[in-house]
């Protein structure tokens, strides 16, 4: 699996470039999300969060295959990395780390709780509301995200880590980074 990161499908076949914040006005971006990564029918006009399909997408897209949890919710695909990890699966391309754990690298997921209560240690057998986005650059002191379904669009960020080159929560409920051993 490539660790370089596909753009959306209207950056198909040019150099994806993200802005800040790319608005999504067309409601079949996202449900070609859904088509392909996980066989749904949504698409952007259901009130259903696409941010999970759109990192399925993603990681079929770059090519995960089978080696993937694709999910409909992030804390699907997280709370199993996290107990692969836990575990230690040898046979899991996936794992789940606590953000001292592992130092984020492009392809490699972030998430962060949507709700209290849950946390590495916290997973409520996988049922909870969480966030998740794709490393796509490393810097010195710095890493840059894409998500999907932040603010209804494909959104990138700039998360802040430790002078040790860790992800720090900074109060944003960070908890998690999911090291993809795919590539």
């Amino acid at each position: 699996m490539s660790r370089i990161v596909s753009g959306p499908p209207s950056a198909q076949g040019r150099t994806p470039a993200y802005p800040h914040r790319r608005p999504t006005p067309n409601p079949e971006e996202p449900g070609q999300y859904w088509r392909d990564a996980l066989g749904e029918s949504l698409d952007g006009r259901d009130d259903v969060p696409w941010s999970a399909g759109f990192i399925s997408w993603i990681m079929r897209t770059a090519g995960a295959g089978s080696r993937f949890r694709y999910a409909a919710a992030h804390s699907q695909y997280i709370s199993k990395a996290i107990s692969d990890r836990l575990d230690a699966n040898g046979a899991s391309y996936i794992w789940g780390n606590r953000l001292g754990e592992h130092r984020p690298e492009p392809g490699d997921l972030v998430g962060r709780a949507r709700e209290p209560g849950i946390d590495y240690d916290h997973q409520q057998g996988g049922h909870y509301y969480i966030h998740g986005d794709i490393v796509v650059e490393v810097r010195s002191g710095e890493i840059d995200v894409i998500g999907g379904n932040v603010r209804d669009s494909v959104t990138r960020r700039t998360l802040r880590l430790d002078p040790n080159g860790f992800l720090t929560d900074n109060g944003d409920r960070y908890f998690v980074v999911i090291e993809n051993k795919l590539s």
